[in-house]
């Protein structure tokens, strides 16, 4: 513990290198999935509309030759297999593309499967382009409605800009970061990994609030032994969430909870990274600076 307070203490200022790195990762990592997809995630039918199905079977499917088909025919598509956790024995299939003509595509799927398509077997969604896109925006307008109102509570709370912008800040690397990740191992964005984004906000603003908190209002102690202790209980509550979402994720065979949990235990991790790599050090300067001028004045 006395050398990760000598750190602290001495070298703080070079714990803003990791998340450098990590932002140049991020710009680079969606400017080039922007260019390829023309969007910055990938999202999935709930979101720019189309139809998902959920096919109950056993019989051995060739998802690929199944996918290259739907491909074929309706542009974008996707198929999953649905395992069973433990025996990873198949469960069913899950099918998605991108159009809505519902009869063609239970025709196609019949037609490849080679067996009917009835509701004792078949779960099927079907959501068109402008209800996608609405959900897509009503989401985005949470998010932004969301960094303003912690910005004003995060101010008040300290009466400092530095906290505030901080608080928010970390904030949107951490869903900037974790939505770099989920690109690169394939995660298809739904409503549901939206609802996961601004969960991951609520474990960002606590681990920040209880940083800020320990640094600024109490009075107790030295400086570093106050973010110190900030950081052993932060740490104890991210790494207990962490590895409960990669237990979930683990343990569950719904792909929409996969989807929340993969998100929540990646941002977790980047947000270990960002609050006390990033604003710990930030608010180690600012309240240094703020003795000094109490000291000099």
């Amino acid at each position: 513990m006395q050398s990760i307070k000598n750190l602290y203490e001495k070298h703080h200022k070079k714990f803003f290198i990791a998340p450098a790195i990590l932002i140049i990762f991020t710009v680079i990592t969606l400017v080039s999935f922007y260019n390829t997809h023309g969007d910055i995630m990938d999202k999935d039918v709930s979101l720019k509309g189309g139809i998902s199905a959920t096919i109950v079977t056993e019989q051995k499917i060739d998802s690929a030759a199944l996918q290259a088909k739907l491909e074929e025919q309706f542009g974008d598509a996707d198929v999953r297999l649905l395992t069973e956790f433990g025996t990873e024995r198949q469960t069913g299939i899950l099918v998605e593309i991108s159009q809505t003509d519902e009869k063609a595509f239970r025709q196609t799927l019949e037609a490849e499967l080679g067996f009917p398509l009835n509701d004792d077997n078949l779960s099927i969604e079907v959501v068109g382009s402008a209800l996608g896109a609405s959900f897509y925006q009503q989401m985005i307008r949470a998010l932004l409605i969301s960094f303003v109102l912690i910005a004003v509570v995060v101010f008040i709370a300290f009466r400092s800009f530095v906290p505030a912008v901080a608080t928010v800040a970390s904030i949107i690397i951490d869903m900037m970061v974790t939505l770099a990740i989920v690109n690169l191992i394939g995660v298809k964005i739904s409503t549901a990994g939206l609802a996961a984004f601004l969960l991951l906000i609520g474990y960002s603003v606590d681990s920040d609030m209880l940083l800020a908190s320990r640094a600024m209002k109490q009075k107790q102690g030295d400086l570093i032994d106050r973010v110190l202790s900030a950081i052993v209980t932060g740490l104890t509550m991210t790494v207990t969430a962490i590895v409960a979402a990669f237990a979930g994720y683990l343990m569950t065979t719904s792909v929409v909870l996969q989807e929340i949990f993969i998100i929540l235990a990646v941002g977790l991790c980047v947000d270990v990274i960002v609050t006390y790599m990033l604003n710990a050090p930030i608010t180690i300067i600012k309240m240094k600076k703020e003795g000094a001028k109490q000291y000099h004045g």
